[in-house]
């Protein structure tokens, strides 16, 4: 009998493939596990006492439906977590679109049987990255002289970092904000930079936005900077917390889907584009991305692969198609199989136009980073300008 696979997808999906059978879960929300518990408690003729917390409740449930860490109680799965801490799943009814969309968002292939799809997905998302040598260097360029200094900062700023830093990107935005201030290059610096939009603009879920780092020279112009930082979390990174050692997947954030990833970051010079439009006094921005992951300057291997679904969102180095103003997904044939119900990548992440076509530019790595005896992590930036 084969063991049973399974994967949390984004933190908020469970996918088990066990004897053949596939089945997807949907985490519940948590301010309303303890009425679920009292729920199901009910309806299959548990006693419970009304002072019990989630954590006793949930474990004694479990107990008594002669689980040690787990139990199924209809159509709700209720596991006990490192800790002691209480989740509940509900089985997801439409498991092909589930697992279609999943596969949609990693950028892998969407054909298969069920089996297939789910151990495509649990081996993505467990995937560790190729030891690929970083992107060929090109050297980021602006013409105002406020963004070639945001640049050239940036850059320097990389230079500082030898050890395994920034475990999220609130951590990489606060670092490299401290050391933009310590420059004494700007007049000011606000992190987290509220601007509200004086119009409904397609593709904006709201009119109040937040800009990850905004600066501003003597001269009263401002630049605006949007971080992304996906993240492959190696083994043997440990640090201590309070003298106690604490494990990667606690502290650091692992990074979404691939494609919802380099999505958001063409969304971001988007978004620079009508911020900056917004005031004469913005000169434009930059978009930036750091990662561990090679995926994000090799893929697609092929730059004649014109089925893949993120095409034109690519963050490939050297890619030959950044003429386009044009960011869509591919579109795909609708069949019996993968029609009805399914929510496409297309309509949770709409497509859009730029102003203009940008060249993507992919700086030097930073220095490389021990993690215990495995080889060293090489962290690579990618840049997008954007002027006025």
């Amino acid at each position: 009998m084969k063991p049973m696979q399974e994967v949390i997808y984004n933190e908020d999906t469970l996918i088990r493939v066990k004897e053949g059978r596939v089945t997807v879960y949907r985490v519940h929300p948590t301010d309303s596990v303890k009425g679920t518990l009292r729920e199901l408690s009910e309806q299959h003729g548990f006693e419970y006492q009304k002072e019990w917390n989630t954590r006793s409740f949930g474990a004694k449930l479990i107990a008594d439906f002669g689980g040690k860490t787990e139990a199924l109680i209809g159509s709700y799965l209720i596991r006990k977590i490192e800790g002691g801490a209480i989740e509940v799943y509900r089985i997801c009814d439409a498991v092909k679109n589930e697992l279609i969309r999943i596969s949609e968002e990693l950028g892998i292939d969407t054909s298969g049987s069920l089996v297939e799809l789910a151990q495509n997905i649990i081996a993505e998302v467990n995937r560790v990255p190729e030891i690929d040598e970083p992107a060929l260097v090109t050297i980021p360029q602006a013409t105002h002289p406020l963004l070639q200094k945001l640049l050239q900062d940036i850059q320097d700023f990389f230079k500082t970092v030898h050890t395994f830093t920034f475990y999220n990107e609130a951590s990489l935005q606060l670092n490299l904000s401290n050391y933009l201030i310590n420059t004494g290059h700007y007049a000011s610096i606000e992190v987290e930079y509220l601007i509200v939009s004086p119009d409904e603009v397609e593709g904006l879920t709201s009119k109040r936005c937040f800009i990850d780092i905004v600066v501003k020279n003597e001269s009263g112009e401002y630049a605006l900077l949007e971080l992304k930082y996906p993240l492959y979390i190696p083994e043997g990174v440990i640090t201590s917390r309070l003298g106690a050692n604490i494990k990667p997947e606690i502290y650091a954030v692992k990074q979404g889907a691939q494609n919802v990833v380099r999505y958001l970051f063409w969304k971001d010079v988007k978004r620079i584009e009508y911020f900056s439009s917004l005031s004469k006094d913005a000169v434009g921005g930059i978009a930036l991305l750091l990662t561990n992951d090679s995926i994000y300057w090799t893929a697609p291997k092929s730059d004649g692969d014109t089925m893949a679904l993120y095409r034109e969102f690519s963050l490939k180095a050297r890619q030959s198609n950044l003429s386009s103003k044009s960011r869509r997904w591919l579109e795909r044939k609708e069949t019996n199989e993968n029609k009805g119900g399914k929510v496409s990548l297309s309509e949770k992440y709409p497509g859009f136009d730029l102003e203009k076509a940008y060249p993507l530019y992919w700086g030097t790595p930073l220095a490389p980073i021990k993690v215990g005896e495995k080889k060293d992590l090489i962290f690579q930036p990618c840049f997008v300008v954007v002027e006025k």
